[in-house]
């Protein structure tokens, strides 16, 4: 088991991490505004953490057998 695998840019387009059916990602808007925060998006999926911020994506957990 590897534990604790961080990759800071992965060489994936993030749009194509958003349209992923597995992947919900968190809105980073106000509701009542529309403001749009500058926080980077998180989602969960078999305990690795894929993180968008702009035109970055990372992937953050353990790889497992």
């Amino acid at each position: 088991m590897i534990d604790c695998i961080k990759i800071h840019s992965l060489p994936v387009p993030p749009q194509l991490l958003l349209n992923n059916g597995l992947l919900t990602f968190t809105l980073s808007n106000i509701a009542i505004t529309g403001e749009i925060l500058d926080k980077p998006q998180i989602a969960y999926c078999q305990s690795m953490q894929f993180k968008i911020r702009g035109n970055y994506s990372g992937l953050k957990g353990s790889l497992h057998k």
